[in-house]
């Protein structure tokens, strides 16, 4: 499991109060595992160039012995740590996404930026001497910067979220078949949008979105030899929202099918076989900026938030739900095929930044949400996709909250979260001592803005 950090306040911490519950709702508040707080920069930080920076970009991992770096009080005695491998001075991030192909033998994940930019790194494990014992040897992560591409309007824009299309595996062009839909109707004579095997869709504070391709190309480098390069190519930029776009995400079952959502309180639907292609030609010589078509469409509108909407997931398991967050504290589970009002809604009592759908089909009901004013929330979704094969009907019960964390503490914001993606298995091994008495317990983790915290904690109940 590795972490990506994001420090975007350079302020002192203090003490960090825990909320205390009623106690009706103690059976579900979990208790940390783990927390790491930065609460001083190092000077010798070889990847820092500024330390008074105000943010960065720091990549960790858990590690067994708690005793390599500072964690928080109250952390059970055999808790994991998160060990820092590399800490990168960057513009203030707005979004971080994994990848989910390998380029070069090394994981991907993409970064949108406060300065318009998205950009694109690559993470891969090396063995290093340990200068404290002569001739061991131990793993660190190394992390390079592949490619970068300014989306947003510079100076004025903000790249506020971004997302990649190969959530279920590379998609090809050539596989397509009648099945998909009749392209017949997008034969237009202006040139078309091209998806490739790995593409990326990124919103700006401005309401505009773009598409662009991920090319991975060989290429021959005199210190490593052969080896492959990553190249962003932009298929469109267009106008999609009036108003702060704070999220954008792919349909992981049909990439050609773009969400967006923003301060506007509309969720829409794209068709990038619809969109107005990018004309590199429009752009003078030396130009920054990327010209924002505004003859874009789209193909459904919903209306049923109350305020913005910044959270959009898909279900990785399965090709018809859909998830959306909003400022109005509703979580709203969708059935695809029926988008004139949403299957559930559940009112969380903050406003819902993200979510992530558990990683193993095994746990395919269970839904971690990121809620800024009231901490981490894992949902019991109940409708029955783990333990049925079939894929177009649902149970009907009503989601329930089965988990809460909130010693992030009050005052801050809690803004980003996900699921481990070992198994339990990998989790004794890794972490042994670490995990309750739970055959089905998931680690989670969860960041706060203010404080600059990250906790790994595991939910109270497990997730048969």
């Amino acid at each position: 499991m590795l972490v990506l950090e994001v420090v975007n306040e350079h302020r002192p911490d203090g003490d960090l109060p825990v909320r205390v519950a009623s106690s009706e709702r103690m059976s579900r508040l979990a208790v940390p595992s783990a927390v790491y707080s930065r609460m001083t920069y190092d000077e010798e930080e070889p990847n820092v160039r500024d330390i008074d920076a105000e943010s960065y970009l720091s990549v960790t991992e858990p590690i067994q012995h708690k005793d390599e770096l500072p964690t928080s009080a109250g952390s059970a005695a055999n808790a994991p740590s998160l060990r820092t491998h590399a800490l990168l001075h960057t513009p203030a991030v707005l979004d971080l996404k994994w990848g989910y192909q390998e380029v070069n033998q090394a994981s991907l994940f993409g970064a949108a930026y406060e300065d318009g930019t998205v950009r694109i790194y690559s993470v891969r494990r090396a063995s290093a001497a340990n200068g404290s014992d002569e001739g061991k040897r131990e793993s660190t992560l190394v992390v390079k910067e592949e490619a970068s591409l300014r989306t947003g309007k510079k100076d004025s824009a903000l790249a506020l979220a971004m997302d990649w299309s190969d959530r279920r595996g590379p998609y090809s062009p050539a596989q397509e078949t009648e099945e998909d839909g009749n392209d017949d109707e997008y034969d237009e004579e202006r040139p078309s949008v091209q998806l490739s095997a790995t593409n990326i869709v990124v919103s700006h504070s401005d309401g505009s979105l773009v598409l662009a391709n991920v090319h991975v190309t060989d290429k021959t480098d005199e210190h490593e030899g052969k080896a492959q390069a990553i190249r962003l190519e932009v298929q469109s930029k267009w106008k999609a929202h009036d108003l702060e776009a704070w999220i954008c995400a792919f349909d992981y079952w049909d990439p050609h099918v773009i969400y967006s959502g923003a301060d506007d309180a509309l969720l829409k639907f794209w068709d990038a076989r619809m969109l107005p292609a990018f004309d590199a030609t429009a752009v003078d010589d030396g130009e920054e900026e990327l010209p924002t078509s505004t003859g874009a469409f789209p193909t459904f509108v919903s209306r049923e938030h109350k305020q913005g909407v910044c959270s959009i997931r898909c279900h990785p398991h399965n090709p018809h739900i859909l998830a959306t967050g909003s400022y109005d504290e509703g979580l709203r589970i969708w059935d695809k095929r029926n988008m004139k009002s949403p299957m559930h809604r559940l009112k969380l009592g903050g406003g819902v930044w993200r979510l992530k759908w558990h990683p193993d089909p095994r746990k395919a009901d269970y839904l971690l949400a990121v809620v800024m004013h009231n901490g981490g929330q894992i949902i019991n979704t109940r409708l029955g996709l783990a333990h049925s094969q079939e894929t177009s009907a649902f149970e009907t019960a009503t989601p329930e909250v089965i988990s809460e964390y909130h010693q992030h503490g009050p005052t801050t914001l809690v803004y980003g979260g996900d699921w481990s993606w070992h198994t339990q298995e990998e989790l004794a091994s890794l972490l042994p001592g670490s995990a309750p008495d739970d055959a089905y317990a998931c680690l989670v983790g969860t960041a706060s803005f203010y404080n600059k915290r990250i906790d790994l904690w595991y939910p109270t109940s497990g997730l048969p």
